[in-house]
């Protein structure tokens, strides 16, 4: 469809977006030429979108997504200060977004997990997870970014409280709570020494 109808920018954002999703996996398959390779496809794609539509804001999303899946592919490559650049250009994609949910959670998370430590922003991550808990109290997921963003913050016992409720509304944990539940023990078993 991108092809016979490619000033529909929403068929072309579609095909960037699993071009990414194909470049995730093989990342993870440690295929790492290949995945370079449809990420370079799919940022182009993006990038085209955006220079005709700059206000395109599910294509600014994926580019985004795009750009932190390169980065985590330079890191399995050992491209520090490539990874580095392709996280600050992704944080930069997501600044511009509209505060839509999906793209605040998405911001959240990597400001509170960024694989470059010094790229994280617990503060503002914790800021934008206050906000998705005030619009959407009973949705796990923005609970795990409070919890997360918390405990990169220092706030460990918010971190626990944050996870508490995560559990209490989605009891059949994907591993989330109990990985975020660990690290705050520890942190606590750190303080107590």
């Amino acid at each position: 469809l991108h092809e016979v109808f490619p000033e529909v920018p929403d068929y072309r954002t579609r095909l960037a977006e699993s071009l990414t999703a194909q470049g995730q996996l093989l990342t993870r398959l440690e295929r790492l030429d290949e995945a370079r390779q449809l990420l370079d496809r799919a940022l182009s794609t993006f990038s085209q979108i955006l220079q005709n539509n700059p206000e395109e804001s599910p294509a600014r999303f994926g580019l985004a997504i795009a750009l932190t899946v390169q980065a985590r592919i330079e890191l399995a490559s050992n491209n520090a200060d490539i990874a580095r650049s392709k996280f600050e250009a992704a944080i930069k994609e997501f600044d511009q977004l509209p505060a839509e949910p999906r793209y605040q959670f998405e911001y959240g998370w990597l400001l509170a997990n960024c694989e470059v430590p010094q790229l994280r922003n617990p503060l503002k991550a914790l800021a934008i997870s206050q906000d998705l808990t005030a619009q959407s109290p009973s949705n796990a997921n923005y609970w795990n970014l409070s919890a997360m963003s918390s405990y990169r913050a220092g706030n460990i016992n918010s971190s626990i409280e944050s996870v508490e409720i995560a559990q209490k509304l989605h009891p059949s944990d994907d591993g989330t709570c109990s990985f975020i539940l660990a690290l705050c023990h520890a942190a606590e078993s750190r303080m107590t020494r």
